[in-house]
C-alpha cells in the first residue's frame, strides 16, 4: 500500500479533507500534551510510587510520545508514517493487561497482593512491555520503504525487498504473503484478542467474587 506525503500530490477534491485532518490532529496533539504532560509531572512528583502509579505512569508516558511522533514525521516529508503501526498501540493494551490483573489479583488474593506487591518488579514489566512492543513493530521498519513516484514523495510495505529482481517471481511473492499474514496475525493476537480474553476474564473473576461476597 502507498502513501503520499507531499501537499501537491493529493487530488485537489481532498485537499479540504486533508487541511481539516491537519486542524484535527493539531487540536488532538496540543490537548494530549498538556493532558499527558501533567498526568506525568502528578505521577512523577505529586503522588507516591506504588504499583498503580507505575502502571499509569507508562500509560501516560506512551500517550505522551505518540503525540509528538507525528508531529516530528511530518517535519521530514512523511506524513504516511503515522499509519505505521505503533508501538504506542501495543503500549497501551498490554499495559492495561497488567493493571487489570494487578487489580484482579488485589481483589481475588488481597493477602498475597499486599505481600508481593512490588514498585521494582512492575517497573521491570513495564520495561518489559516496552521492548515487547517495539519488537512486535519492528517487522515494519524493516520492510518500509520510501521513494520517489510522480515528483510525490510515497512511503510503502515491500515484504519481499530482498527477493526483488529474482527470477523465482511467484516464490518471493507468496513468502512476501506469508509475511505479511505472520505480522498481522501477531499483530492482531497481541493487540486485539489476547488483552480481550485477559480483561474479560479478569472482569468475570473480580464480579464472581464481588457478587459471592455480597
Amino acid at each position: 500500500m502507498n502513501f503520499t506525503s507531499a501537499s501537491k500530490c493529493p487530488p485537489e477534491e481532498v485537499g479540504c479533507l486533508h487541511q481539516l485532518t491537519m486542524a484535527v490532529q493539531s487540536v488532538s496533539f496540543m490537548v494530549g500534551i498538556v493532558v499527558n504532560g501533567l498526568e506525568l509531572w502528578m505521577t512523577t512528583f505529586h503522588t507516591a510510587c506504588t504499583v498503580t502509579t507505575v502502571w499509569f505512569f507508562n500509560l501516560a508516558l506512551a500517550d505522551f510520545t505518540h503525540g509528538r511522533r507525528p508531529v516530528a514525521l511530518q517535519r521530514l516529508g512523511l506524513e504516511a508514517l503515522p499509519a505505521l503501526p505503533s508501538p504506542h498501540f501495543l503500549n497501551q493494551h498490554l499495559l492495561l493487561v497488567l493493571l487489570s490483573v494487578d487489580h484482579c489479583i488485589s481483589v481475588l488474593y488481597p493477602t498475597w497482593a499486599l505481600n508481593h506487591h512490588n514498585v521494582q518488579h512492575a517497573t521491570w514489566l513495564a520495561i518489559g512491555v516496552w521492548l515487547l512492543a517495539a519488537i512486535t513493530c519492528s517487522p515494519y521498519l524493516k520492510f518500509l520503504t520510501i521513494g520517489k513516484w510522480e515528483g510525490c514523495v510515497r512511503c510503502s510495505f515491500k515484504f519481499d525487498i530482498e527477493n526483488e529482481g529474482r527470477e523465482n517471481a511467484q516464490d518471493w511473492r507468496r513468502a512476501a504473503v506469508e509475511r505479511h499474514l505472520a505480522v498481522t496475525i501477531i499483530h492482531f493476537l497481541l493487540g486485539f484478542l489476547v488483552p480481550l480474553a485477559i480483561l474479560s476474564t479478569c472482569a468475570h473473576l473480580i464480579r464472581t467474587k464481588l457478587r459471592r461476597e455480597g
